[in-house]
């Protein structure tokens, strides 16, 4: 990569981080993607150009129930969920932290209004592109199209094995696979949303942490 200094784009949420947490961030980005394939440095510097460092704070919206899902946000730090609003009120659907990608899956690939909301309940700093200057990346850069592929298959994977638990698996094998994947998640949102996302009361989640569900 070029030693010259690169032109972040910061947006204005993000404009009290230091320059070392702005290349941290992107440092964790290119080498995710560089474990996938290799980043030429036009790509480097494309991505650093289009995209823009921002900072939701804790206890809002970054995308709420009937917004199209303009940009797609790769979080460096952060806990928030996706939820949707039925019959029997919110559910949560999906718990999103450092590492994920932040979208709804069917608003952000088809530029449509979402029936899914994501919920900030601990502030997330993110590395955030338009899905239109996604596209332009993948016409423009043939091996972004490998990373962006090999990004994209492990959240459908993520997303089938969830609808098949949903569906195939009682609540203990749900809680534990829960804890499988994020096993630090009772310190970093509440009972109620874990109960939620479980679709079980708050009662059969005690007793199943208790062991004696």
């Amino acid at each position: 990569m070029s030693e010259k200094q690169p032109q972040y784009n910061i947006h204005k949420s993000a404009s009290k981080l230091s320059i070392e947490i702005i290349e941290a961030i992107y440092k964790v980005l290119f080498e995710r993607f560089n474990m996938i394939y290799p980043v030429s440095e036009d790509l480097w510097n494309s991505i650093i150009r289009h995209s823009q460092v921002k900072v939701f704070k804790k206890k809002q919206h970054m995308l709420e129930i009937g917004k199209i899902n303009r940009d797609i946000h790769f979080i460096f730090s952060g806990t928030l969920w996706a939820y949707y609003v039925g019959e029997k009120g919110e559910r949560i659907s999906w718990f999103l932290i450092e590492g994920d990608m932040a979208i709804s899956v069917v608003s952000f690939h088809n530029q449509i209004k979402s029936y899914e909301g994501i919920y900030v309940h601990e502030e997330a700093i993110c590395i955030s592109m338009s899905h239109e200057m996604l596209q332009w990346h993948y016409a423009n850069f043939v091996e972004f199209n490998v990373i962006g592929l090999q990004t994209i298959i492990p959240y459908h994977v993520k997303d089938n094995v969830r609808v098949y638990s949903s569906i195939m698996e009682d609540a203990t094998e749900r809680y534990n696979r829960l804890l499988e994947t994020i096993p630090d998640i009772f310190t970093r949102v509440p009972a109620n949303r874990v109960a939620s996302y479980l679709d079980i009361s708050a009662e059969t989640l005690s007793r199943i942490r208790a062991g004696k569900y």
